[in-house]
């Protein structure tokens, strides 16, 4: 949603028109922290003007933050009285133009606002505001988000899935020592396996029934070695799943020695999946959606 310029019936602090005498003002600072495959965003709002403080603090007015994502068609808006809020943007609801804008909105009827800080022009008046009525906006936050597929950062790259030739109900079996990590299925699942991977829709699925537990138990293998280790090198660490790993916790500015030490496993294999469970269920509950159209 871009603002564009356009005249109000009654007074707006915005920086695009002279309503307001300064030093009334209003804006907004933003900045973004990748984590893992989501964007952190940390908002400050900078207010000068007592009466629309006045109005906040008596809750009759509020922040509004709109959030925007044309390509993804996702929209979102947070409302708030602080001065500082963190929002997590999820992965799958950004992709080319991100648009975040910033106002400050009535939440009521408010009748007979007067500010000592109109113009001349408005000085002597009074307005009614109806609520969501805007009476702020500052400068928004504009971005082209493009994203890069980059071979080691995709997950499932560092395993493959494997047959064992015994179709008795015994659990996966998970082997290290090799490039890729192995992750070995009865034949009975194994076939299960290889039917369902074809289904796009299935994906999700099998990164949480498979790859979930399987990266569970190897950072489970990796905090023990941190352990026990007598020098700084990992035997794992000349195996491309380990440089993979490494790499996807450097480009998150984070360190994945130091996240063994500090993480639990299941924290850090759901922060390098993307939330797999939520993803599984998304990837469900659209199928599902599909099928009540048909």
């Amino acid at each position: 949603m871009e603002i564009k310029y356009k005249l109000y019936p009654y007074p707006v602090l915005w920086n695009k028109n002279d309503d307001y005498k300064i030093p009334s003002e209003f804006s907004a600072e933003i900045k973004t922290e990748e984590n893992f495959k989501n964007t952190k965003l940390k908002i400050k709002f900078f207010l000068k003007d007592k009466e629309i403080e006045k109005l906040i603090r008596e809750n009759k007015a509020e922040y509004v933050v709109h959030i925007e994502g044309t390509r993804t068609y996702f929209r979102d808006f947070i409302s708030t009285r602080e001065t500082e809020i963190t929002y997590d943007l999820k992965d799958r609801d950004i992709l080319g133009k991100l648009e975040i804008n910033f106002f400050i909105l009535a939440k009521q009827d408010i009748k007979g606002y007067k500010n000592d800080n109109f113009n001349e022009d408005y000085s002597s008046e009074a307005f009614n505001l109806k609520k969501g009525n805007i009476i702020a906006i500052a400068d928004g936050y504009k971005a082209n988000i493009e994203k890069i597929d980059d071979e080691l950062g995709k997950v499932a790259s560092i395993f493959t899935i494997c047959q064992r030739e015994t179709v008795e109900q015994i659990g996966m079996v998970i082997e290290m020592n090799d490039h890729k990590i192995r992750v070995a299925l009865n034949k009975t699942d194994y076939e299960s396996y290889c039917y369902l991977s074809h289904e796009p829709n299935k994906v999700e699925t099998i990164n949480s029934i498979i790859v979930f537990p399987a990266l569970i138990y190897v950072f489970e293998q990796l905090k023990l070695e941190e352990l026990k280790k007598s020098s700084n090198k990992s035997e794992y660490e000349d195996y491309n799943w380990y440089s993979s790993l490494e790499k996807i916790f450097r480009k998150n500015g984070k360190e994945l020695n130091k996240e063994l030490e500090q993480g639990l496993s299941i924290d850090l294999a759901q922060r390098v999946l993307n939330y797999p469970i939520e993803r599984a269920f998304n990837s469900l509950k659209i199928k599902d959606e599909g099928d009540d159209e048909e």
